[in-house]
């Protein structure tokens, strides 16, 4: 007999399954990381995996596995806690900004009572749930003990104790409270549960020490058992006896299983040093395998497999009858650390490492992500022998344009080289890459960009020749610009072949760079651009991009400023940039002018997409309009930061790095070409009843005039395509669904040799 699936999260597999396939126009999905797992819950078929975004759902039976997140099932993003009742087949999630969702056979229920609650000043934090019986969950708080009514989907009663507990316990015929300064008792039918002061404390007269913390709870083998700070006991009701000191370590969770008691252990001190310890019926105990580090929760299927939810870097199983763990491979990012992103066909590069503000190091061990044909992995120092302890720190990935390699940039140890089976470095010790004056120790490499020769242009951070480039025959040239500058971060080449590098010094925001005649230094020239010579608003500047009219995109502290410098940049009149880019109101505000600009991507109808502190904003293409603002709160963002902003010029998916991770938006806009393409995609094609969505025909020229006709040549749609794609709503001008028939579509661009370009297609309606 197959085991039991809620309906309501077989609707959501089959969502995330259409989803993976093509993402609709306006579609989002998530490429979070499932690496570490916080909190872990079971029902009789499957094993519920929960990250702080997303909950991996796991069959017990066969190993498969699908995804629950905002954009299939659930209402938010910020797990704190989950459980299941396998009595009333429900999942419940309680996230960190005290809502609850209760995913049930006919749907999802969201409570927000206690996110509304104005009597708890501060943060109300869930540290624990326990199921009693089909009906009941009790909640363990920062503040109290709460009683959930699963049946009626309601807060029945609160219990306030003025002090952060941490775990409740059912346990005969009593409920048992672990709190910061003990363990407390009261019975089940007491009539006044709410009153904290009808709560007895078990204090040195019931065997307890004078002065002790419980930090979990659990009941097995007839026993309850308590962690304090670092000794378990085991409680029959009458008195504890201590069975494990686990100094030095700190216990994290208890957890009961079929067969065996599950404790977990932090080592202080030490990010890596925990472990998770199993007590049988009789007290004796043995360690779990030695594969754990940040042990939060354990729980033992019906077949005596150990699950274990581990905050280091992947899902470890403890198979039953093995002496090891085995890991569980989730395809998924490896890190959800982003610092940026690199699209190239159907591959995406993501460069995970990071640089503090006063550019020093982080020591980020991360590596870069690679996903091809939908398929992630990880090079870094865990994965890959040819990478060592030093390879930290990675800021840019970049393919190289016709060869089979890509080009990494650490700036803590140089530039890697990968042909897809093994890593070169280059740094100081084998290139004329140089380290910093200061710090002969790292070699800072942060900019990369392939000019129109293959060329590989670098900036070389505060080298001395802060500007090196490994040519395509393999030789090497560096550069020392005549201005003086050597704090060079992110490169930009433009149409004209001039290199613009952000300065991350707080005197100069840009440089501009012309290398002239290679082997004639004194033909060098370049431009230090900055608040006291041109419109620039500050002199930090995070990101530079090339719009599709070759205008150059800064994104700095205090907003936006595109440079129209046409072909000499150099010229200090001409170039002194556009500063203010849109009005926003009558009293001199302008668009963006009070973000932080963290990063900028052009998406195929040259409008500009920017990444921020407060979301991702979309302005027209010359800037002057806002078009859209997208938040955590109002879109499937899971995070308000978003470092980094990449647009596939084909598909329109733009790809947001946020905070807290990967999520992908299916834009209405394309690259488009001078003329249209001789063949348009239409999708979905044909429309079926179900469908209500926008359609979308791709392969038009830039910027095309569209039409749409019925079969009769009446028209119901004309409009202006989005770089290469023009959107129909499926609706004439009367705001009529299509009925059932074949339209036409006729796109026009502007004239090749005298006559307009034109391309027909059609679209099939299945009413």
């Amino acid at each position: 007999m197959r085991l039991y699936l809620p309906a309501f999260i077989l609707l959501c597999l089959s969502t995330l399954q259409a989803q993976t396939s093509k993402l609709p126009i306006g579609g989002w999905t998530n490429h979070f990381s499932y690496k570490q797992v916080k909190d872990l819950a079971q029902s009789d078929s499957y094993m519920y995996l929960a990250t702080p975004l997303s909950i991996l759902v796991v069959d017990k039976e066969d190993r498969s596995s699908f995804k629950l997140d905002e954009i299939t099932a659930l209402s938010e993003t910020g797990i704190q806690r989950i459980a299941f009742n396998k009595e009333s087949k429900t999942l419940l999630v309680a996230y960190t900004n005290n809502k609850i969702d209760l995913l049930k056979e006919e749907g999802l229920r969201t409570l927000s009572d206690l996110q509304n609650f104005q009597g708890i000043s501060g943060n109300k934090e869930i540290t624990e749930i326990v199921m009693d019986g089909p009906d009941k969950a009790w909640l363990a708080t920062n503040f109290g003990l709460i009683l959930l009514r699963l049946d009626k989907e309601e807060f029945a009663s609160t219990t306030f104790t003025g002090e952060k507990t941490y775990d409740v316990a059912v346990f005969k015929d009593s409920i048992y409270l672990a709190a910061e300064d003990g363990l407390y008792r009261i019975a089940q039918d007491h009539p006044f549960i709410e009153d904290f002061s009808q709560w007895t404390y078990l204090g040195t007269e019931s065997g307890f020490p004078s002065d002790y913390s419980v930090r979990a709870l659990a009941t097995f083998n007839g026993h309850l058992y308590l962690a304090t700070d670092q000794i378990i006991y085991s409680y029959d009701g009458q008195s504890p006896t201590p069975i494990y000191d686990a100094s030095p370590l700190k216990p994290t969770f208890l957890t009961a299983g079929p067969t065996r008691l599950m404790a977990g252990f932090d080592k202080p001190n030490d990010i890596a040093g925990g472990k998770v310890v199993y007590f049988f019926d009789d007290d004796t105990y043995t360690d779990a395998p030695d594969c754990l580090h940040r042990p939060r929760a354990a729980e033992e299927d019906e077949k005596g497999n150990v699950w274990f939810a581990d905050l280091w870097s992947e899902i470890y199983i403890h198979d039953a009858g093995q002496n090891s763990c085995s890991t569980y491979y989730t395809n998924s990012p490896y890190t959800s650390y982003v610092y940026s992103i690199t699209l190239s066909g159907n591959e995406v590069w993501v460069a995970t490492g990071g640089v503090n503000p006063n550019w020093t190091h982080t020591l980020r061990p991360t590596g870069i992500l690679h996903m091809k044909n939908g398929v992630w992995q990880a090079y870094n120092q865990y994965s890959r022998p040819d990478l060592d302890e030093k390879a930290n720190d990675f800021l840019q990935v970049l393919p190289h344009p016709s060869q089979e390699k890509v080009y990494a940039a650490s700036y803590y140890n140089g530039l890697y080289e990968f042909d897809g089976s093994s890593f070169k470095l280059y740094n100081s010790n084998n290139s004329p890459l140089q380290t910093h004056p200061d710090d002969t120790f790292h070699t800072r490499v942060i900019g990369l960009a392939f000019d129109e020769s293959e060329n590989l242009w670098i900036s070389n951070h505060s080298s001395p020749t802060p500007i090196c480039v490994l040519q395509a025959d393999g030789n090497w040239q560096c550069f020392t610009p005549p201005c003086g500058e050597t704090s060079l971060a992110h490169l930009l080449i433009d149409q004209n072949g001039y290199k613009w590098f952000t300065i991350t010094t707080g005197t100069g925001g840009l440089m501009v760079f012309d290398e002239g005649d290679w082997d004639k230094p004194e033909d060098d020239r370049c431009r230090i651009i900055s608040t006291s010579n041109s419109l620039l608003p500050d002199n930090v500047v995070n990101c530079i991009a090339m719009d599709l009219d070759g205008e150059i995109w800064l994104g700095t502290t205090k907003g936006p400023i595109a440079f129209s410098c046409g072909s000499d940049p150099f010229d200090e009149e001409l170039c002194q940039g556009n500063k203010r880019i849109g009005e926003l109101d009558d009293f001199g505000a302008y668009l963006l002018e009070t973000e932080n600009i963290l990063s900028i991507a052009i998406d195929g109808a040259n409008r500009k997409w920017f990444g921020t502190e407060n979301g991702a904003f979309l302005l027209s293409p010359d800037g002057k309009e806002q078009l859209a603002h997208l938040t955590a709160e109002n879109s499937f963002l899971p995070d308000n930061t978003v470092l980094d902003i990449a647009i596939q010029p084909e598909t329109g998916e733009i790809w947001f790095g946020t905070n807290a991770g990967l999520t992908v938006l299916r834009g209405e806009a394309t690259v488009g070409d001078a003329i249209n393409k001789p063949l348009a995609q239409v999708f979905p094609n044909p429309v079926r009843p179900d469908y209500d969505g926008p359609i979308a025909i791709n392969g038009l020229a830039r910027d095309a005039n569209v039409k749409i006709t019925d079969a009769y040549g009446r028209l119901v749609y004309e409009g202006t395509a989005l770089g290469g794609q023009a959107i129909w709503d499926g609706r004439d001008y009367t705001g009529r669904r299509a009925a059932t028939g074949v339209y036409l579509v006729y796109s026009t661009s502007d004239l090749i040799f005298g006559k307009p370009n034109t391309l027909v297609a059609k679209i099939v309606f299945v009413r």
